[in-house]
């Protein structure tokens, strides 16, 4: 009988993924992230292909992920991370049109994200769903 091969992922070490195809947007959620804690990796993401390939080998502790991206929407991208990595807390963003907006939101917490948050949001919303997925991430006392 042959043996099994067991391929061990690398522990998660702090890491948040940031998938968003939006270089400015992604820039300010990196930005967000690392004031929380100094020791945290974000791992950015442009296109979606790319985070999954990172996912394949590492463990995030977070991902945050836009809805509306080229190539793998946010419902792929998230079916995907569900696959390797079932209960990784996961942010949704979205900046559809407001009759999609709640339609949405439900499928990607049906999916399994932790949060949906509408674009445009505030840095303190972000940082609450970010708190409320990773209760140790938490703002400096007196910070914004």
């Amino acid at each position: 009988m042959a043996k099994a091969q067991v391929h061990l992922l690398p522990a998660a070490r702090n890491t948040v993924m940031v998938v968003d195809d939006q270089s400015t947007s992604r820039a300010i959620l990196e930005q967000v992230v690392r004031s929380l804690d100094e020791r945290v990796v974000v791992e950015g993401f442009a296109r979606p292909v790319d985070a999954v390939v990172w996912a394949a080998r590492h463990v995030a502790d977070l991902v945050l992920v836009d809805f509306m991206m080229p190539d793998m929407d946010g419902i792929e991208l998230l079916r995907e991370i569900r696959k390797r990595h079932p209960a990784l807390p996961v942010i949704a963003m979205t900046g559809a049109s407001s009759d999609l907006r709640q339609s949405i939101g439900v499928l990607m917490k049906t999916l399994g994200a932790a949060a949906v948050l509408e674009k445009p949001f505030s840095t303190s919303a972000l940082i609450d769903a970010i708190e409320a997925c990773r209760p140790d991430l938490k703002t400096a006392e007196g910070a914004p």
